[in-house]
């Protein structure tokens, strides 16, 4: 990528992978006004393990007060027109290796244009404008994409012609979700533009609603992997991502096997006496944490589609008992009406089936969360100066730290145990970002990366539910 906080592709339609970026924050004013960009805003992911990943969104604050030059009804400006639903990329500068760093990229959604008339010019024109070009990512092409029939999916079978039509997979998920992908997109966008694991089981047909989001039928291919753990998303690069089980399960492992096309990194942040005890962790300013009964699941009910009223009360049903007993119920949102099918992962499940697998999904999410425990609430970092032990491990958190790394927490209480860093316990999947960029010198940014996170423990199979990775 070229250098920049701002790049806006003016001349390439949303699917061009590889389009021609034009940086606008230009700080030496030769192309653009000098402080024309005054920062950004940006937050993708999700809050929870339980809640589901939505569409990105940014905000690119620009003081357009020299010559009007992003005026929507500026018929004189070389950029009128160009930016309407155009590609944006968003970066922030490492000062320790010199490097700029992606976080968002997406599409132009909405530009806002205020007008402030407290300073004037000699004609009395007022002199200060700002606008907020609103951006989403990748996510918001995908579910405004309705599936056609005809167009998208495969030949349906005879009575199935009213709906869009894709037929159970010879292979895994990964199979059924580039299918959609490239119906929605293209073949050169799915290539360079996603990062999808393979997944562990096949998918049964499925027919689709004219108009129904291919946003719908990705999340659908997903949950089959195993909902919730399994999980879509857009990275930091503006790639469709999809990780499956054992990402969640074994990262390290499934890394190790993909030769290192996931860049999963295991981030360490602390407290300042954990800083100066471990070099390797970057400054953490602020942590909050709950425990509380709301976080409990101590009852889950999932099941594939097609399951009969007798299977579904023999296997689709499970409880502990001990933790009802202790807690009350708290039951997991329903998981039903699955496009499971057969197990093809690491080892052999037997039965190999979707009515198997969607009980050990039931089963692994209660065994993981049947018992009251800290969840982090609030856990920010924010940019400092590049000179100094700590600011190069700090730099990479805030510039490259992403959905689906794991981030260990250290701090110390006075009076408790707090976060030892020391054991998986205090490891945490990171399931969103919030980032707070403004330009601060000529150095660095001032900025602030608010991180949602879930214990890792919840996402992972330390009751040996499933087969191991690699057996």
């Amino acid at each position: 990528m070229p250098a920049g906080r701002v790049l806006i592709a003016f001349s390439d339609g949303p699917l061009v992978a590889n389009p021609t970026w034009t940086r606008v924050d230009d700080q030496t004013g030769a192309t653009f006004p000098l402080n024309f960009v005054s920062g950004f805003d940006t937050q993708n992911g999700r809050q929870t393990l339980m809640s589901q990943t939505e569409t990105g969104t940014a905000t690119v604050y620009i003081n357009d007060y020299q010559n009007g030059i992003f005026d929507p009804r500026n018929s004189s400006s070389p950029y009128f027109g160009e930016l309407d639903g155009r590609q944006i990329m968003l970066q922030i500068y490492n000062p320790v290796t010199g490097v700029w760093e992606p976080q968002f990229r997406g599409l132009i959604e909405d530009v806002t244009y205020d007008i402030d008339d407290t300073a004037v010019n000699a004609n009395g024109e007022p002199v200060n404008a700002s606008v907020q070009i609103e951006c989403v990512d990748m996510f918001d092409y995908l579910n405004g994409y309705g599936l056609t029939p005809g167009l998208d999916g495969v030949a349906p079978p005879s009575g199935m012609e009213d709906g869009v039509y894709y037929a159970a997979t010879s292979g895994t998920v990964e199979d059924r979700i580039l299918e959609i992908l490239t119906d929605a997109t293209s073949v050169g966008w799915v290539t360079d533009m996603t990062q999808t694991a393979s997944g562990n089981t096949e998918v049964i047909a499925v027919k689709y609603d004219p108009d129904e989001s291919a946003l719908t039928a990705l999340r659908d291919a997903a949950d089959a992997e195993l909902p919730f753990i399994a999980n879509i998303y857009v990275n930091r690069h503006g790639q469709f991502v999809f990780r499956g089980r054992y990402s969640r399960f074994d990262p390290d492992a499934v890394k190790a096997a993909g030769g290192g096309s996931w860049d999963f990194t295991r981030w360490k942040v602390g407290d300042s006496k954990a800083i100066t005890a471990d070099a390797t962790r970057a400054q953490m300013r602020v942590l909050s944490y709950v425990r509380g009964r709301s976080n409990i699941i101590n009852a889950a009910i999932c099941y594939p589609q097609g399951i009969t009223p007798t299977d579904l009360l023999a296997t689709a049903i499970y409880a502990d008992t001990s933790s009802i007993t202790s807690y009350g119920k708290h039951a997991a949102a329903p998981m039903g009406d699955l496009l499971t099918d057969t197990y093809v992962g690491p080892g052999t499940l037997t039965p190999g089936d979707g009515k198997q697998q969607c009980s050990l999904f039931a089963k692994l999410l209660v065994k993981n969360q049947k018992d009251p425990r800290e969840a982090i609430s609030a856990l920010n970092v924010k940019s400092l100066t590049p000179v100094g032990a700590r600011a190069s491990v700090t730099w990479d958190v805030l510039t490259k730290a992403d959905i689906s790394h794991i981030v260990n927490v250290a701090v110390s209480y006075p009076y408790g145990t707090g976060f030892t860093g020391s054991a998986t316990v205090d490891d945490y999947y990171i399931e969103g970002r919030s980032l707070k960029v403004r330009p601060a010198n000529s150095s660095y940014d001032y900025v602030e990366l608010d991180l949602e996170v879930s214990p890792a423990v919840w996402s992972m199979d330390t009751h040996s539910v499933f087969p191991a990775f690699g057996s």
